[in-house]
């Protein structure tokens, strides 16, 4: 259950930088456009940003009965860092 504390904890973070600063949550969003154009890095902090308090809060609570799970069946075959890579 480490790892999905650990994920949750940063996308909270990011979720709150992100609402701060409009510019940072803009460079993260997913957006089709800069993808093209090399921003890469748009397909995976797209999932650690959200549009407010609520689908912030839902999402977690949903990720940490479901996470939780996920980390016990696939750690042992994986290891942390295949679980964390398996879910970014």
């Amino acid at each position: 259950m480490t790892v999905t504390l650990l994920i949750i904890g940063v996308t909270v973070a990011v979720s709150l930088a992100a609402w701060q600063r409009p510019t940072l949550f803009d460079a993260l969003i997913y957006w089709p456009p800069g993808v093209a154009r090399g921003e890469w890095w748009r397909l995976l902090t797209h999932g650690f940003i959200h549009a407010d308090g609520a689908h912030l809060l839902f999402n977690m609570v949903t990720f940490y009965f479901f996470g939780r799970v996920m980390e016990q069946v696939l750690v042992p075959y994986i290891g942390a860092p295949g679980y964390a890579l398996f879910y970014l």
